[in-house]
């Protein structure tokens, strides 16, 4: 099960100045909260925080989480960062030396809401990550023999290239089902659980401690 630490921004933020002060905020207050949970023994955590393409466009990416992590001493590879519309950046040098700037930081980087297509299948072999998030609306109509074909190409495709896979938006039981069928690493969705509150989450870490 995946996902049970989240942070991300509201879908509805368009503006390039609300989605860096926003994604500032999200990013210290996971920290935050992190080194909180850390300091109360509860060391099995590993925080995702969803980054913009923006901020790497329109920040200083590196320096932020840098000071963030050293601020609230929240260790880097603890922390998870999900890049969605990576494939928009094209040849970008800026976008790629601020991510292996943090890959030596520590931090994790994971490709989100990948499509397989050419693009996505160049930046595979581009960015220092192990990590992918594949979206199962492809599954949404799961009695389809194309769709299931087509999720499981792109499912062996990154297999081949040693990927952890995770399969986000499981809603239903037939779709957690097929996913189980394939080799897939992980699955999130409301079908494992809704958003929770920090509280909540404090207190399954306690019991998965015992």
């Amino acid at each position: 099960q995946y996902g049970k630490n989240k942070y991300t921004l509201p879908t509805f933020i368009k503006d390039p100045h609300l989605i860096i002060e926003a994604g500032e905020y999200v990013l210290r207050e996971a920290c935050r909260q992190g080194s909180q949970w850390i300091k109360l023994g509860l060391t099995n955590i590993k925080i995702a925080i969803n980054i913009s393409i923006i901020q790497f466009e329109f920040c200083n990416i590196f320096e932020l989480i840098n000071n963030i992590t050293k601020e609230f001493e929240f260790p880097p590879h603890l922390l998870e960062l999900e890049i969605g519309g990576f494939n928009e950046m094209g040849n970008n040098h800026c976008f790629f030396n601020a991510i292996e700037s943090l890959r030596r930081l520590g931090v994790n980087i994971v490709l989100d809401e990948f499509h397989l297509d050419t693009s996505s299948l160049n930046f595979l072999d581009r960015i220092p990550t192990k990590k992918v998030k594949v979206s199962s609306h492809i599954l949404k109509n799961i009695q389809s023999e194309s769709c299931q074909e087509m999720f499981e190409y792109t499912v062996s495709i990154l297999k081949k290239k040693k990927f952890e896979i995770v399969c986000v938006g499981i809603e239903k039981k037939e779709e957690l089902d097929f996913v189980k069928s394939t080799a897939v690493d992980y699955f999130q969705g409301y079908l494992n659980t809704k958003p929770i509150s920090a509280k909540e989450i404090q207190i399954l870490l306690n019991l998965s401690k015992k």
